[in-house]
């Protein structure tokens, strides 16, 4: 009943105002499916290479088989493996670390030849990663036509709270 007062009340200040409800009604919803546009993620192709492992991951790879073997009821608390995972890596002197920073480089070097062919074989096909940055630029374009400053960090809720502003 509240609700429909209040409904009541902003259709009669937009008539006023010379604004249809209608029409205010679609361009929040055309903002809205703008935005969603915007930052609905694209499915990633199987095919394309897998993104390339720190040296961490590859640390991590290798300790949790031991800390596994050595305590296996740690297998169903991943929660207390990462952290134990984390303080190993930090105990770890940059020698010791240095064997899982070339993995890492051998990795990257990986991945960048496999992403090369995929590229060749795949000419539509447009590098992982770069959708992001993409989406990004266009949402700045659209905040900047509305002139909103673009925040540096905002969730996809966030940044439908400022559109809808």
């Amino acid at each position: 009943m509240c609700s429909k007062i209040i409904l009541t009340k902003i259709q009669n200040y937009l008539e006023k105002e010379g604004i249809s409800f209608n029409e205010l009604v679609d361009e929040y919803d055309d903002r809205k499916h703008d935005l969603e546009q915007l930052t609905k993620t694209k499915k990633k192709d199987p095919n394309s290479p897998k993104k390339p492992l720190s040296a961490f991951m590859f640390f991590c790879q290798q300790e949790r088989q031991n800390i596994y073997s050595t305590d296996p009821l740690l297998k169903k608390k991943q929660a207390e493996v990462s952290k134990i995972l984390g303080a190993r890596w930090k105990e770890l002197d940059e020698n010791n670390k240095k064997q899982y920073t070339d993995l890492a480089a051998q990795d990257k070097i990986r991945y960048k030849d496999q992403l090369n062919d995929y590229i060749q074989d795949n000419p539509n096909a447009v590098s992982p990663g770069s959708l992001k940055s993409k989406n990004k630029t266009q949402l700045k374009e659209l905040l900047d036509e509305r002139n909103i400053d673009y925040p540096t960090s905002a969730t996809k809720q966030q940044l439908i709270d400022i559109l809808e502003n």
